[in-house]
């Protein structure tokens, strides 16, 4: 996979994997109530529950790391987003992070680019994205 294609994907993603922490903090919190009543009852030496205490801690710690792994790529891609001009980072959200993604047309209407201006934009601003995000230069 090339540095562009990578960074493309991270930039769609990103919505996704901000709600996919939310909803993993959440499932935290429930399994965290699991653990605490399977260890409850766990001290009342039931077996069958003795299984049920390690699948929920073995649960929330999976979850606890997916939870790293994801807020992690949040901050690498704001990092990145944060190195780019108005108008560059307009143009990577419109094409790659919108829910409703603006036609190319719309884009050049809206900044008043021509079409090769408009990719010259997007194509350094990938640039700056991935040198802010990933520490590597593209030459």
């Amino acid at each position: 996979m090339d540095w562009k294609t990578c960074a493309v994907d991270d930039l769609r993603r990103y919505n996704l994997v901000k709600m996919g922490i939310s909803n993993s903090e959440d499932k935290l919190r429930t399994m965290e109530d699991a653990v605490t009543n399977a260890r409850h009852s766990f001290e009342k030496k039931t077996k069958r529950l003795d299984s049920q205490l390690v699948d929920a801690i073995v649960e929330t710690e999976r979850l606890k790391t997916n939870i790293r792994i994801a807020q992690s790529l949040i901050t690498l891609v704001d990092r990145g987003l944060s190195a780019l001009s108005d108008d560059e980072r307009y143009v990577l959200e419109k094409l790659y992070m919108s829910d409703c993604p603006r036609s190319t047309r719309a884009l050049l209407e809206r900044l008043g680019y021509s079409q090769r201006s408009l990719y010259r934009v997007r194509d350094r601003a990938l640039r700056k994205f991935t040198l802010a995000m990933y520490g590597v230069e593209i030459t």
